[in-house]
């Protein structure tokens, strides 16, 4: 079966595989969870687990995954949202009021509990202000409160996760101005701007050899990978076959400088592969609870907190931030994410006022399968 039959059952093209996804997501996030325990324990990226396997490590594949997942899931949203309007309300709502109140509970309640310093001398720092307005634009990790985890193996860093997640807005905005830039272009630049776009990336990880200068493209490249998937779903193979052609392609790269694209490529293969295969009600309790998001931001400070109190073995470590992560998610799904999606209807009310020629029914969106 192709994925392209398995998404076209319904009017909402990833609607058969939704649960999968966001059972997805959580596992992701819980091998990001556990790599970060053993980064944060030992103080370097060393520590990663299966780091001295590859080019990337337990939890860059995972970040990968995430990557590409949201990428299937918003080139899917932008082409079926009624509205601009409310596409850009949907995404905002489901990152951007969890995110903000992590930082603000971390910022004003935990950090001069925590801290080294008296809460005189720490409402006097700027920093926590600083922390806070870079968290309203998701803005690299949060770092550097007085006299907060200054201790521990990985120092000062407060919330690391931050940064991916302005990442993946950057990819998002990128996706969205250029799926309209192309338009009126033709159809072979509605067809060709992403993929050019996801190997200009991939190409940047390896140019020049060892330089910085790719850190995110990982992220661009396996964002741009699910955007292409949820496109050209219709027209995909078999997800085994994907997935025999992504390891023949990472063995033959083993070793070279496209190791690393090659590895992007076939985590992307295996999410697909297991996003259709059928979950039955776990599916859908993964789908009615999505918890992946709480646990992701929830997670590095707690690991700060608990490494600041006593030593641990990773194990232990790993352990104690899920489930006490696992609690926060739960309740940051409860009290501030559910809620927040509530609004949806009504922001995107207001918005589509403002913009009311933007509507996505009537744009043809860079390859959209379903408007070709």
């Amino acid at each position: 079966m192709s994925i392209g039959s398995n998404l076209a059952r319904a009017p909402d093209p990833l609607a058969p595989v939704a649960g999968n996804l966001a059972a997805l997501r959580l596992i992701a996030t819980i091998c990001v969870v556990v790599s970060n325990c053993a980064v944060l324990r030992e103080g370097g990226a060393p520590a990663k687990p299966l780091a001295a396997l590859g080019t990337f490590s337990l939890g860059d594949h995972a970040l990968h995954a995430l990557f590409f997942m949201g990428g299937l899931m918003i080139a899917a949203g932008l082409a079926t949202s009624r509205s601009l309007a409310d596409f850009i309300v949907a995404r905002a709502l489901r990152v951007w009021p969890t995110a903000l109140a992590v930082t603000v509970i971390m910022a004003l309640v935990v950090a001069p509990v925590f801290s080294t310093v008296s809460p005189e001398a720490y409402f006097a720092n700027t920093a926590w202000t600083t922390m806070i307005g870079k968290s309203l634009i998701l803005l690299g990790s949060t770092q550097g409160l007085p006299g907060l985890f200054a201790g521990n193996p990985l120092p000062n860093i407060v919330n690391g996760m931050i940064g991916p997640l302005g990442c993946g807005a950057l990819c998002l905005a990128i996706f969205v101005a250029g799926s309209f830039a192309t338009v009126r272009l033709g159809a072979f630049w509605r067809s060709t701007w992403l993929p050019m776009l996801t190997l200009m990336a991939g190409a940047w990880m390896v140019i020049p050899p060892g330089s910085d200068r790719g850190s995110t493209a990982p992220f661009f490249v396996a964002f741009g990978l699910g955007a292409l998937a949820s496109q050209w779903r219709r027209r995909l193979p078999s997800p085994w076959l994907l997935f025999a052609l992504a390891a023949a392609g990472l063995w033959v790269a083993t070793g070279g400088r496209w190791e690393a694209f090659a590895a992007i490529v076939l985590v992307g293969a295996f999410t697909l592969l297991l996003a259709v295969e059928p979950l039955g009600s776990a599916g859908r309790i993964f789908g009615e609870h999505d918890l992946s998001l709480g646990l992701y931001l929830t997670s590095w400070p707690v690991t700060q907190m608990l490494l600041a109190n006593a030593p641990m073995s990773t194990a232990l470590l790993s352990g104690l931030v899920l489930a006490i992560s696992g609690t926060l998610a739960f309740m940051s799904w409860t009290l501030i994410e559910k809620p927040a999606m509530r609004l949806r209807r009504r922001l995107a009310a207001s918005l589509e006022r403002t913009f009311a020629q933007s509507r996505l029914g009537k744009i043809a969106f860079a390859g959209s399968p379903n408007r070709r």
